[in-house]
Formats: structure tokens, C-alpha cells, sequence
């Protein structure tokens, strides 16, 4: 028996290799766009957690920055309701107000000055006086005894990386030396 062996055509089978080799380039291509965009997202979300970390640790230094302010105004009796616009006397709603007119660490030693970037400021409201009701503190130079009067401040800081990176903090600062 005699069998015998059909070839197909060798210009029938050049244009079908073609069309599968496009396809599949076609595909490795549309995979590595989607990798490369997932890429450039995940790096700028990366960049945007940086800056808003970075963020939070200026505005958390310049409330340290505060504290020590109000700690040195009550301390050596330079307290002054219109103390280079640091304080501010009438709460200020921190959301709207301008802070480019506040100034960044006025009276601060240069230690303090150097560590908190030029895009931080701070305000300092002055609450009033308040008895003590609860729990003793012993937080800072010595402890406040429930029952005692004590005088608050509200230091509010604020601290701006970009124009997506702000942050803002604040925290009750009491004293028992009146302002």
C-alpha cells in the first residue's frame, strides 16, 4: 500500500502565522499599558501618603512648638492677647481662616523654629479659667489636683506639604500659672 503525503501550500500558511503572531503581540501590549498605568497610580498614591505623613509630623511638631509658646507666656508673664498673632482672642474657625498671615514660630527658640517647615503655623486661644472636675493630671511640670483652678489654651497648628497635604491639629494645654 501506498500512501501518500499531502503538503498544503506554503503561501496558504504565511498569512495565518502573521495574523496569530499580531494578536498575540496585540495582547502582550494591551497588558503592559494596564501593568504600567497601574504602576503610575500606585506611585503617585505612594508619593500622596508621603506628603500627608509628612504633613502630620510638621503640624504635630508646631503644636509642640505651641505648647512650649504658651508654657513660656505663662511662665515668665510675657502673655499678651495680641501676641504677634499667635494668639488670637476670639476662636478662630481653623477651617476658614487665612494662615498665611499667621505667623510661624514667633518666640520660639531656633531649635524649635528649625524643625517645623515654613508652611506651619499656629494660633493660640486662650479659653479661661476652669475647675478641674474628674481625674488628678499629672502631665508637664507638676500635677493639677481635681478641685484646683486651671487655665486653658487651645493651640491649634496647621501644617501644608501641597496642595492636597494639609493637616491640622489642636490639643488642651492647662496650666495652674495665670496668664
Amino acid at each position: 500500500m501506498i500512501y501518500r503525503q499531502h503538503s498544503r501550500s506554503p503561501r496558504r500558511q504565511r498569512g495565518a502565522i502573521m495574523a496569530i503572531v499580531l494578536i498575540l503581540l496585540l495582547v502582550m501590549t494591551v497588558i503592559g499599558v494596564s501593568t504600567m498605568r497601574s504602576s503610575v497610580r500606585e506611585v503617585a498614591m505612594a508619593g500622596s501618603m508621603q506628603q500627608q505623613e509628612d504633613a502630620l509630623r510638621d503640624a504635630e511638631r508646631t503644636l509642640a512648638m505651641a505648647e512650649d509658646q504658651v508654657d513660656t507666656w505663662t511662665t515668665d508673664g510675657t502673655f499678651t492677647p495680641a501676641g504677634g498673632g499667635l494668639y488670637r482672642a476670639n476662636p478662630p474657625n481653623v477651617r476658614t481662616t487665612d494662615w498665611s498671615s499667621v505667623t510661624t514660630g514667633t518666640g520660639a527658640t531656633s531649635g524649635d523654629s528649625a524643625r517645623a517647615s515654613a508652611a506651619s503655623n499656629f494660633v493660640v486661644i486662650y479659653v479661661g479659667p476652669r475647675v478641674l472636675e474628674g481625674e488628678s493630671l499629672s502631665e508637664g511640670r507638676g500635677v493639677l489636683v481635681k478641685g484646683k483652678e486651671v487655665y486653658m489654651f487651645r493651640p491649634v497648628a496647621r501644617s501644608q506639604q501641597s496642595e492636597r497635604a494639609i493637616r491640622i491639629v489642636e490639643s488642651l494645654y492647662a496650666t495652674d500659672t495665670q496668664p
